[in-house]
C-alpha cells in the first residue's frame, strides 16, 4: 500500500487505495474501521491479486461491512448513487470509522469523500481543500470534478427546497 493509505479527513471518514490483502483489512479494523465503501470494479481487485469475493469474505469475518459500488476509473457515480452512498455512510459511522477506497486512492475515493463533506454542509471548495490538505495526491479527474459540481448544485437546490417547505 502507498504511504498515504489510509488517511482520515476527520474522526469518522477517510480514504484509501485498495487493500492488497487481509492484512490491510486487519490494520483498518485496528484503526476502528467498521465500514468500507469500495468504488472500484471487480476486475481491479482481481488484478491486484485480492479477488472481490475473498475481500468481502475477509471483511465480513473481521466485522467490516462493505458497500460495493463499481465506478469506472476517472468517472463518478450518478447523483442518486452519490446520495445512496452518503446515506449508507451516515448509518455506518454510527458503528465506527468508514473508509472509502478505489484502486489508487487519488480519484474516485476522494471524489466520494469530497461529495460526502458537501452533503454534510461544506462547500465544494472547502471540501476539496480539506481533502487535498490531507491527501496531496488527491486528483479528481475532469469528469469527477464535473460530477462534484453537479452534486453541489443538486445539494443547493435540495437545501432551498427544504427551506421553502418542499416547494
Amino acid at each position: 500500500m502507498p504511504n498515504k493509505c489510509p488517511y482520515f479527513v476527520n474522526d469518522v471518514i477517510g480514504g484509501s487505495c485498495a487493500p492488497r490483502g487481509r492484512g490491510d483489512l486487519i490494520k483498518w479494523r485496528r484503526e476502528g474501521v467498521t465500514g468500507v465503501v469500495a468504488v472500484l470494479e471487480d476486475w481491479e481487485m482481481r488484478a491486484l491479486g485480492y479477488p472481490l469475493n475473498q475481500y468481502l469474505r475477509d471483511a465480513d469475518e473481521l466485522g467490516i461491512k462493505v458497500l460495493h459500488v463499481p465506478v469506472r476509473d476517472m468517472r463518478a457515480p450518478s447523483i442518486d448513487e452519490f446520495l445512496s452512498i452518503f446515506k449508507w455512510i451516515d448509518e455506518a459511522i454510527k458503528a465506527g470509522r468508514v473508509i472509502v477506497h478505489c484502486n489508487a486512492g487519488i480519484g474516485r475515493s476522494p471524489t466520494i469523500i469530497i461529495g460526502y463533506l458537501m452533503y454534510r454542509g461544506l462547500s465544494l471548495d472547502e471540501s476539496m481543500a480539506l481533502v487535498k490538505s490531507i491527501n496531496g495526491d488527491a486528483a479528481p479527474s475532469y469528469w469527477q470534478g464535473a460530477a462534484l459540481l453537479e452534486l453541489s448544485n443538486s445539494l443547493e437546490q435540495r437545501a432551498v427546497k427544504d427551506k421553502n417547505g418542499g416547494k
